[in-house]
């Protein structure tokens, strides 16, 4: 293997390493459940480890095209850093689908305004098993109430309205700088990146398996390090 910056020539020579360190007539073992769970049954068959490697071959050859950008600095004897966790948040909140209204912050202020409305509503007859028609009479006591405010008293809701307008599109601006921020890394800066994710992702699919002894396949693609369109798998 001393001629492998022959990419991709140097496929074949590794493929007929591996299966010289591991041949296809291996006898794997064979377990029965998984996870904490999991028990030694027998060992395969000549037919079952011939059926199991059947695709090998193949599978090896995608996995090197697959980490093409790492074989080759590894080659050329370039230093890479070790894969590392990646800074990321298990969950956020989605944000919200639009800002308030002035009209969302009275009614989210003044809740006697709703209390009343059911009072009278209930009195007529009229509850909570007719959401659509209750919810019908909130909003014309709604729209009375507003329209009894004086013009400064409405001018408070609708400039606290702006004032979040304001707020959300910073969220949204400085959002938005960071995504042409990580979309404009180099293509080294993208490799490690994506070097870093493979390893959070596999880790972390890893400990969830051992804790809950169940399976899971994932799949995620995108551009890789060398900018070549590629799946993870």
């Amino acid at each position: 293997m001393q001629n492998l910056h022959r990419f991709p020539n140097y496929k074949a020579e590794i493929v007929a390493e591996f299966e010289h360190h591991f041949p296809r007539d291996y006898l794997a073992k064979v377990f029965e459940g998984s996870g904490r769970k999991k028990k030694y049954l027998r060992n395969e068959t000549p037919e079952e480890a011939q059926e199991r490697t059947a695709r090998r071959e193949t599978q090896l050859r995608t996995w090197l095209d697959n980490h093409k950008g790492r074989l080759v600095q590894a080659m050329k004897g370039e230093k890479q850093p070790l894969p590392k966790f990646l800074d990321i948040q298990a969950y956020h909140e989605a944000p919200a689908a639009r800002t308030r209204s002035a009209r969302d912050i009275f009614i989210s202020e003044n809740g006697q305004v709703r209390q009343e409305s059911d009072r009278l509503a209930t009195k007529d007859g009229v509850n909570s098993s007719n959401l659509a028609k209750l919810q019908a009479r909130r909003n014309k006591v709604y729209t009375k109430a507003i329209a009894e405010l004086l013009p400064d008293e409405w001018r408070v809701y609708f400039d606290r309205s702006e004032q979040e307008k304001v707020v959300k599109k910073a969220e949204r601006d400085i959002a938005r700088t960071k995504t042409k921020a990580a979309e404009s890394l180099s293509l080294p800066e993208r490799a490690k990146l994506l070097t870093d994710l493979e390893f959070t992702v596999e880790k972390t699919i890893a400990e969830w398996l051992s804790q809950t002894g169940t399976e899971m396949v994932l799949m995620f693609g995108g551009e890789d390090g060398a900018g070549e369109i590629r799946k993870w798998l």
